[in-house]
């Protein structure tokens, strides 16, 4: 973990990221002086000029009556440069779904690679499930159990949202940045558009 005053380079994440993935741990940058939607919306901007980085405007589901702006995010991995992990935004925002609600903005991710030996689907990109667990000694039936039980609170907390919603999504901000947002393009493309050659 670190924490960074105002936006963040995408070299720096990419510092913080690469050493929590030699260690083995999960990354988070706490963006301590990114408050408002406008500075999430910058602080995406300047991660897509980034070689390691993916930025995009998420289509809207059409189960999903918003006009908010959905953002994914996708940071390249160093152990396994041809994998990608999916970051997971969290902030002091009421746009941001209550399970991602925080009193900071933070990115946090998972960077390494496949370290969970109870998964049995393995996703295009890394994320949080793919967290190594061996050192809770859990039992495969008592990860299913935790897994379980997780998921339910999850689905609980948004009551009418749905966390599928939000599966390729790290920020959901107001319309309000819209223009901010412009230069995102509106689907995932490789690399980011705004990043270097």
């Amino acid at each position: 973990m670190a924490t960074f005053s105002g936006i963040a380079q995408p070299g720096e994440l990419d510092a913080l990221f690469d050493f929590a993935a030699a260690q083995g741990k999960p990354a988070i940058a706490v963006l301590v002086g990114v408050r408002t939607e406008y500075q999430v919306a910058e602080q995406m901007v300047a991660l897509a000029g980034g070689q390691r980085w993916r930025v995009w405007r998420v289509p809207r589901p059409a189960t999903l009556d918003t006009t908010d702006e959905l953002v994914g995010l996708k940071w390249r991995t160093s152990l396994t440069p041809e994998l990608w992990s999916s970051p997971m935004g969290l902030g002091p925002l009421g746009s941001m779904p209550a399970t991602r609600r925080g009193p900071y903005t933070c990115i946090a991710a998972w960077p390494g690679g496949y370290a969970n030996k109870f998964r049995k689907k393995v996703d295009p990109v890394v994320h949080f499930l793919d967290v190594d667990l061996a050192g809770y000694r859990l039992s495969s039936a008592g990860y299913k159990r935790l897994r379980t039980e997780s998921e339910k609170a999850t689905t609980e907390i948004l009551f009418d949202d749905s966390a599928a919603h939000y599966r390729n999504v790290a920020f959901r901000l107001s319309s309000a940045v819209a223009g901010v947002l412009a230069p995102l393009p509106n689907a995932e493309s490789s690399p980011s558009p705004l990043g270097q050659p």
